[in-house]
């Protein structure tokens, strides 16, 4: 983003309303994220955690049966547990 460069500490202004400390959870409530993308998801977090953010990540996030993360209840369950 404009001219940081790597290992510069991140600009929190860019998100006015997180804070550092506050945490941040990823799902997917229907269809889950392939395992072969879980390097991106990590990136993911990794950079959610140089904006000093915590990542949640539910148990759903992933594929587990064809292209589902879990039945409906189990996504219900992950998505309520994330508030």
């Amino acid at each position: 983003m404009g001219n940081r460069r790597e290992g510069d500490e991140p600009a929190v202004d860019l998100l006015p309303i997180l804070r550092p400390g506050d945490k941040v959870g990823l799902i997917a409530c229907s269809d889950g994220v392939p395992l072969e993308s879980s390097t991106a998801i990590d990136e993911l977090i990794r950079a959610l955690e140089r904006f000093g953010l915590e990542a949640v990540t539910a148990k759903t996030l992933f594929r587990k049966d064809g292209w589902f993360s879990g039945n409906p209840e189990e996504r219900a369950a992950q998505l309520h547990a994330l508030f």
